[in-house]
């Protein structure tokens, strides 16, 4: 409209114009509020070919950007980024991992960074999740969006990826494996499972004597195992053993003692089930009549195995006339090693009493210990060691080995000396026997000072020597010191 039409109008016609102009300004005003009206900024970049674009951002991202008024003063160093806090252009940008936060710092110029790189360049690089900080600005939502897009990539996956390739080339995998098997028609077995195979070939009456010992000797193996010494009684197999101390075959009823040996070693239940299935008779009938010495050797370990920590199996082998049939071997002709076996095994069986009572608990415990040394005291295995000779028979095994010292022999047969002190005393201090062993003791008593000094000179002061001249000693003191002879040293 013309200003000269305006004025040319009525004063009512033009009162009605200007109050419709102001209704509609209104309206104007109301909607534009309710949209973010977009700004045209010009981009702040001195380098790059994309100096002289512009970049379009809304008042509402102005708003979040003037947030928080406080400018990022930055630095060589990275410093942390506060929310919503204002960033200059031209800086390091990164996500600390470690505490999540956002950190910048003034570009280095050694840091190789490519100020010249394209558009196409700077997008390809956006699609990993890096964020661009050439350029002129970037609001909270792209940090977002950029943190959206951000994988982590480490510099040494790429070289664990192919030695990881190089591995699967040189090995098999366990499916492949496993194909294999299952095309050779072969399974793994458990132990029970194998064993219970042994069993039925051992149990085979009319198969090879060599391939029933075989599985003897394999089974042997298995059962050092607790669980499958059990495992063996459940499925039967101790019965069978016991019963084949009984065979024909020498060589059955040596592995089969052999077996029986190492299965009750160490395992209560196992000796239970054994010395209640007859196993004592068994062995006590083949110490007294047994011919080969190697089948009376394996019957010597099951039978250690079957007393050792056991008084009621003791009784029992007591009863039935077990100590006459060990005193056997003492007549046999090339038994020497069997012999220091026997008295290791009388002494350890002597010893347990003492043992059992030096040791304390709680109420539990002393309650069944009690129990233990009332068996103990119930068999007097001592008198009845006394009664049978057996102090004839281990007071000339300290004179053994005079041509060719065996320390390990002594060892033992002073063990058993000294374990039988307390019932032999009377036959030890007779006058003929008690010379002959004072002047034995005294012999050893001056072996053992000499090598006791070797070992102490060599930085051993308590060594395996020291031990021994401490039991030759302590045995020389059990004597009749007006019966010693005095040391040559």
């Amino acid at each position: 409209m013309r200003l000269g039409s305006f004025l040319t109008m009525g004063c009512s016609d033009r009162l009605s114009l200007l109050l419709l102009a102001v209704a509609l300004s209104s309206t104007l005003n109301v909607r534009a509020k309710e949209t973010s009206a977009l700004v045209l900024v010009e981009a702040n970049v001195e380098d790059g070919p994309e100096a002289n674009d512009a970049t379009v951002t809304t008042e509402m991202e102005q708003q979040e950007e003037e947030y928080n008024p406080e400018v990022f003063h930055p630095t060589s160093e990275w410093q942390s980024l506060k929310p919503g806090q204002a960033v200059p252009a031209g800086l390091h940008i990164r996500l600390n991992l470690q505490t999540g936060e956002r950190e910048a710092k003034l570009l280095d110029e050694a840091d190789g960074r490519n100020h010249g790189e394209n558009k196409d360049d700077r997008k390809q690089r956006d699609k990993k999740g890096s964020l661009d900080v050439e350029a002129g600005s970037y609001t909270a939502t792209e940090l977002k969006e950029a943190l959206k897009k951000f994988k982590y990539s480490d510099p040494d996956a790429a070289a664990a990826k192919a030695h990881a390739d190089e591995v699967k080339k040189k090995f098999r995998s366990m499916d492949e494996i496993k194909k294999d098997f299952d095309e050779m028609h072969v399974k793994a077995e458990s132990d029970s499972q194998i064993m219970r195979k042994l069993l039925a070939t051992f149990s085979q009456p009319d198969a090879p004597v060599t391939e029933r010992s075989a599985a003897l000797f394999d089974l042997e193996y298995y059962v050092h195992q607790v669980d499958n010494a059990r495992d063996l009684a459940t499925l039967g197999g101790l019965q069978k053993l016991v019963n084949a101390l009984n065979s024909s075959e020498p060589e059955i009823r040596k592995n089969a003692a052999f077996v029986l040996g190492s299965a009750m070693s160490g395992n209560p239940p196992v000796q239970v089930e054994a010395v209640d299935g007859g196993l004592l008779q068994k062995l006590v009938t083949a110490l007294a009549t047994e011919q080969q010495l190697p089948v009376t050797k394996k019957a010597l370990y099951a039978l250690a195995a079957a007393l050792r920590h056991f008084p009621y199996a003791q009784q029992r082998f007591l009863s039935l006339g077990g100590l006459s049939a060990l005193g056997r071997i003492f007549d046999g002709e090339g038994t020497r090693s069997l012999r220091f076996k026997v008295l290791t095994l009388i002494g350890d069986m002597l010893n347990e009493k003492s043992q059992l009572e030096s040791t304390s608990g709680d109420e539990t415990e002393r309650e069944r210990h009690a129990e233990r040394l009332e068996q103990y005291r119930r068999m007097a295995l001592a008198p009845a060691l006394a009664s049978l000779g057996w102090c004839d028979m281990a007071a000339p095994l300290l004179s053994d080995g005079d041509a060719s010292p065996d320390h390990d022999s002594r060892e033992k047969a002073l063990a058993a000396v000294l374990a039988l002190m307390p019932a032999c005393r009377d036959a030890f201090l007779e006058p003929e026997r008690s010379h002959a062993l004072a002047r034995r003791l005294a012999l050893l008593r001056d072996e053992y000072r000499r090598l006791a000094r070797q070992e102490a000179a060599e930085g051993d002061a308590d060594g395996y020597f020291d031990g021994m001249l401490n039991d030759v000693e302590k045995l020389a003191a059990e004597l009749d010191p007006a019966t010693t002879v005095a040391s040559s040293d």
